[in-house]
């Protein structure tokens, strides 16, 4: 217990301790939504390393990127694709409404948000879209996926097996994530979370309650909420938990369906 308080523990960015968790607990499946086709440690990897550098090819290093997704294995991708690419995840609450949301891209310096046609179509937020394009572009990640040709497959296998060496190497006291208050008060405001306070957060739940790596963690709260955010994706990644991530907390019967079928131990 006195080793997991121990604040070197916490010098360690977000990437970094993605690639630490995979050598310390195996290749395992760490990841899995309602599509059902789960992803490994590697895969998760390769995954967020081709997808972050598509999106890195559009931004500049450093920049505040805006995310616009449902809990799932996409969401995860993305956020961690940023990371190995030296980019901000800006977590957007698309229930907010449009005026908080636009406030939200003004006071983060947005100039691009991510998001996927088959959750804004299911969601029915177009109207929400047209709104938000005339404050950012609005980059559609399934479009940017049909642009994976042979050289970022060849890319990712190698990002795959040595990540040390393709990440954007960043310090843990650098931004990791820029959250919003929910805008009950006025308007939202945005809290900036270093990378070292994600995975110390993390690790001292960790310190408090023993984890074991055979447990799944069923998350179906957003990721625009810190503890969907660092509850549900960041403490299972790092703990060797498999993350079940489910896109809304409010469809009360298929969660329990679900629950027993993924083997979930922590809901």
């Amino acid at each position: 217990m006195r080793q997991a308080l121990d604040p070197s523990l916490y010098d360690v960015s977000l990437i970094d301790a993605l690639i630490e968790a995979r050598a310390k607990f195996g290749d395992k499946e760490i990841l899995e939504d309602q599509d059902r086709h789960p992803l490994t440690y590697t895969g998760l990897i390769r995954a967020a390393f081709v997808l972050g550098r598509k999106i890195a090819q559009m931004t500049d290093k450093g920049e505040r990127v805006a995310i616009l997704l449902p809990s799932s294995m996409g969401v995860v991708a993305t956020f961690f694709g940023l990371h190995a690419h030296g980019r901000v995840p800006v977590m957007l609450n698309f229930t907010a409404g449009e005026a908080n949301l636009k406030a939200a891209i003004k006071a983060a310096g947005v100039k691009k948000v991510l998001t996927a046609k088959r959750f804004i179509d299911q969601a029915k937020l177009d109207e929400l879209i047209v709104e938000l394009k005339t404050v950012a572009e609005v980059v559609w990640l399934d479009d940017v996926r049909k642009t994976i040709g042979l050289a970022d497959k060849l890319y990712g296998l190698a990002a795959g097996a040595a990540p040390k060496r393709f990440r954007v190497k960043t310090d843990p006291d650098a931004p990791g994530v820029v959250l919003f208050t929910s805008g009950s008060f006025g308007t939202p405001k945005g809290v900036v979370l270093s990378q070292r306070n994600l995975v110390a957060n993390a690790r001292q739940v960790a310190a408090h309650i023993d984890l074991r790596p055979e447990w799944v963690m069923f998350n179906p709260l957003p990721t625009f909420h810190c503890f969907g955010l660092t509850g549900g994706v960041i403490l299972p990644l790092l703990q060797g938990m498999k993350a079940f991530e489910y896109p809304s907390p409010l469809h009360a019967k298929q969660i329990t369906d679900l629950l027993p079928q993924v083997k979930a131990s922590i809901l």
